[in-house]
């Protein structure tokens, strides 16, 4: 059984899969990984319901080319990570062009495979997300050498090979880890106990971990144990983390994570095992993170408008073809802003913090003012 949280077609669909997964994690976490087929969509097919741009709406001066960008997700798993592919893809499409979301699968391999595909069908740009350049160096060497730009979205990325990326647009994750801490450490009394659920495999994740320890520890709070979490099996290894942390550190009254995924999973995780009091502490205004909070879970979560990266990502690509100016490293700058989320100023209704439609149409309404077709 798949537990993906697809990140194509509509918002509710994707809210949909998402409750499935949570009841996938309630029900003993016995169900895990993607699907073995390739998950792809190409197509304009109207994105998130929004009606299809016609040419007389594109005013400007500037004529636009069209063209296909290729979306490479680490793993469709994370609520985030299909969250940036669907506004990405739903971008492109708004502006007219196609859009193809391969999903890695949490795996080298599987990010490999999708940059070469996307490569070998020579389209005009790559967004990828949260994938570090080691493991894909030379399919990276091989885009730039075919003259495809590759755009690194979403969140951070570090390592051999980040040179390959045409631009890295992402909020600074470490900014996640600091905003937390500041929140947490008023919370719960100095000496308190806390433990961390991490991913140090993927740099962006990790960077919100190393960021908030100092800052926690700097308070009086006690790190007592740290859980790595497999990037290729998410689910289940975030529910077994979570046992394993709270059995062997009974004492933690915060579970702090690297990611945007843990919520529904911690949630059901720490019933099974009697400890539901424990502050979980996540990122990002993900619909199932924030009905968890406004049920009135013990969860709060750090919330960014990240979209903004792999908007600017869609935007510097069809500005490349259209327009034939370089890729501007830092055209994100100044675009982002943090705030922590809780009972207290959680949206009613699952409305996001920062919605991603509305961050799209922002751009539309600029590209439509920019270019003609």
């Amino acid at each position: 059984m798949s537990t993906r949280t697809l990140g194509f077609g509509s918002r509710a669909n994707r809210r949909i899969a998402t409750a499935a997964a949570v009841l996938v994690a309630a029900g003993g976490l016995t169900a895990c990984g993607s699907s073995d087929d390739d998950t792809t969509s190409t197509g304009a097919s109207g994105g998130s319901g929004s009606a299809a741009s016609t040419n007389a709406d594109f005013t400007g001066s500037t004529p636009l080319k069209s063209g296909t960008i290729g979306i490479v997700e680490v793993n469709a798993q994370s609520e985030r990570i299909s969250e940036w592919a669907s506004t990405a893809k739903k971008a492109a499409e708004d502006l007219g062009w196609k859009a193809e979301v391969i999903d890695g699968k949490g795996t080298p391999a599987g990010w490999a495979q999708a940059i070469s595909s996307l490569t070998t069908k020579k389209v005009d740009g790559i967004i990828t997300l949260a994938i570090d350049p080691p493991a894909v160096a030379t399919q990276l060497q091989a885009a730039k050498a075919a003259k495809i730009p590759v755009i690194a979205s979403g969140i951070s990325v570090a390592g051999s090979g980040s040179d390959l990326f045409a631009a890295r647009y992402a909020p600074d994750d470490s900014q996640f880890g600091q905003v937390l801490a500041d929140y947490l450490k008023s919370k719960v009394p100095a000496g308190s106990e806390y433990v961390n659920l991490d991913l140090s495999a993927v740099s962006g994740a990790h960077a919100l971990i190393t960021k908030a320890n100092p800052a926690m520890q700097a308070a009086g709070l006690k790190l007592a144990g740290t859980q790595d979490i497999n990037p290729a099996d998410i689910i289940n290894g975030t529910g077994k983390a979570t046992v394993n942390l709270v059995r062997s550190n009974p004492k933690a009254k915060i579970i702090l994570s690297c990611c945007d995924f843990s919520p529904p999973i911690t949630v059901a995780s720490l019933k099974q095992a009697g400890k539901s009091d424990v502050i979980q502490a996540a990122r990002y205004d993900n619909p199932s993170t924030l009905a968890l909070i406004e049920k009135g879970e013990p969860v709060v979560t750090a919330a960014s408008n990240s979209d903004q990266g792999v908007l600017t990502a869609v935007d510097q690509i069809a500005r490349l073809k259209s327009t034939g100016k370089a890729i501007d490293p830092k055209a994100d700058a100044g675009k982002y802003e943090f705030k922590v989320i809780d009972k207290s100023n959680v949206p009613a209704g699952g409305k996001y913090v920062y919605d991603p439609d509305s961050q799209i149409a922002e751009y539309v309404k600029r590209w439509k003012a920019e270019y003609s077709r």
